[in-house]
């Protein structure tokens, strides 16, 4: 390339065939502010390249064929701000080579194929606030490497091969708030790994091989909010675990191995809004290992190996607002199951194994929005299930074996716009079988109250003629009732006990057909 070549000013989105980046640029580029040579074919940056035009704040080289950078490269940019090297091919770094940018604000080094980070090869930017380094080989980090980033807060080291951290690498960022190690090859935290960055407030250890943390790891990190391990092969929390993190807002260990948490294990985390616990191996959820979680929002517990839920489940954390323990084998809930959770708006508790809900078990949750059942072996809904939730807006049911559900089970879901009785319905054989009879004509005027104010999935099992079709479809005809004021009631006394009867049995002649069953369990007086 001649001497005297005069660079592009600026390329936006179009790759040219730039080969390498110019070493002498004349006037008047010296008063450029940006330099976009993104998506070109430059494979080197050679010395005093941008020698030429010192008032540079912006430098954009991503996404090129870069493979190497000359040690004197950045020359005299000392207003440089922005600094953009990624997605390169860049192996190595040299040890002086962001010596001249003292002033550099955001540095950006992901996506290429740097192996080792140069002693003090950061040293001179105490400016810096941001340092992206994911999608590299890195494996091991060396404190000495970051020396000098004094207001370094946002730390990008996903996706290397980062082996562990005990070396305490981090040593010279006081002011670090974010650090992300996902995607790296960790297996154990200690109290060494994160020594000097006590101000983190975010910390993401997500998709590694971490199966051991040791109870002090965050004895001096009470400012971290967002805590993130999920997909790791953690197996036990205690209540050491995370006992030094005052302010944690947030924790994610979803897919892990866990199979026992122990009570109080989040009593010091007062500040946690939702906890993450889904797919892991937890066979018994105590209530008491919420003990002190007065601020927690939202619990999600899906995909364990829960079999029950207990009564007074949540009585330590009064605010919940969402639970999730759907894909269990949970087969019982307790009447006072959601004792103490009055401001719930949303319960899933779909593809478990229940058989049976409670009556009243859903009195403590009046606020109750969303109500997720599908999925179970439910066969009958009692009377009083859900009449305490006039709020509840979407009732899912589908994907049970329902062939009955008494009169007036909704009348008190005033509110309920979405009901899920079928998933599909031209298969009515392998969920809910609701009969369209005498028996489900109140549910169909239910339904027809309620207009356009409701949708529904209901769709007829039987007679075989009304096999798959639409309950709203029907007319109060195709239930086959008659007309009431011709039914006689034929009473039973089954037994009789001093002045009271008790245990009656109905039977009610329709146009000759009887519809027998028992209707009343109580006493009688009969004086």
């Amino acid at each position: 390339m001649s001497p005297k070549c005069k660079c592009i000013n600026s390329i936006y989105d179009k790759p040219a065939a730039v080969e390498r980046a110019c070493a002498f640029v004349t006037s008047p580029t010296h008063l450029l502010l940006c330099r976009n040579l993104k998506q070109n074919q430059i494979t080197h940056v050679p010395g005093y390249a941008f020698s030429q035009v010192t008032q540079l704040e912006r430098l954009y080289l991503y996404d090129n064929l870069i493979e190497s950078i000359d040690q004197n490269a950045f020359h005299s940019l000392i207003q440089l701000r922005y600094l953009y090297l990624d997605e390169n091919r860049l192996r190595s770094l040299p040890d002086e080579v962001f010596y001249p940018v003292r002033n550099l604000y955001s540095l950006l080094l992901y996506s290429n194929q740097i192996s080792h980070l140069p002693v003090n090869v950061f040293s001179t930017l105490g400016n810096l606030f941001r340092l992206a380094l994911h999608d590299n080989a890195l494996t091991i980090l060396d404190a000495r490497s970051f020396h000098g980033l004094i207001n370094l807060e946002e730390l990008y080291l996903s996706h290397n091969q980062i082996l562990g951290l005990s070396n305490s690498p981090f040593t010279f960022l006081a002011d670090l708030k974010q650090l992300f190690l996902n995607d790296n090859n960790l297996t154990r935290l200690t109290r060494f790994d994160f020594i000097g960055a006590n101000r983190l407030t975010l910390l993401d250890l997500s998709s590694n091989k971490i199966s051991l943390i040791d109870d002090d790891t965050f004895l001096l990190h009470g400012d971290i909010e967002i805590l993130l391990l999920q997909n790791n092969l953690v197996s036990r929390v205690t209540r050491l675990t995370f006992a030094g993190i005052l302010q944690l807002q947030f924790i994610n260990l979803q897919n892990n191995r866990i199979t026992h948490i122990s009570d109080g294990s989040f009593f010091r985390n007062r500040q946690i809004l939702e906890i993450i616990l889904s797919e892991n191996l937890l066979e018994v959820l105590n209530p008491n290992m919420l003990a002190g979680l007065q601020s927690l929002q939202r619990l999600f517990v899906a995909r364990n190996r829960l079999t029950f839920l207990q009564n007074n489940q949540f009585l330590h954390a009064p605010l919940l607002l969402v639970v999730d323990f759907s894909r269990n084998n949970i087969s019982c809930i307790e009447t006072d199951t959601f004792n103490g959770a009055p401001f719930m708006v949303y319960i899933n508790l779909g593809q478990n194994e229940l058989s049976y809900l409670p009556e009243n078990v859903f009195q403590y949750t009046p606020n109750l929005y969303y109500l997720l059942l599908n999925g179970n072996n439910l066969e009958t809904i009692g009377v009083r299930v859900f009449r305490d939730l006039q709020r509840l807006i979407q009732l899912s049911l589908y994907e049970n074996a329902i062939f009955s559900m008494v009169e007036g089970a909704l009348y008190g879901t005033t509110s309920l716009f979405y009901l899920q009785w079928n998933f599909d319905p031209s298969d009515i054989s392998s969920g809910n079988s609701l009969i369209c009879d005498c028996s489900a004509l109140w549910l169909h005027r239910y339904i027809q109250e309620k207009g356009r104010r409701i949708e529904t999935t209901v769709y007829c099992a039987g007679p075989p003629d009304l096999n798959g079709t639409d309950i709203t479809a029907l007319s109060e005809e195709h239930f086959g009732c008659g007309q009431y004021h011709n039914d006689v009631i034929l009473c039973i006394e089954l037994e009789r006990s001093g002045s009271f009867w008790k245990f009656l049995e109905v039977s009610r002649f329709v146009n000759n057909i009887k519809f027998g069953k028992k209707c009343f369990t109580g006493y009688i007086h009969t004086d």
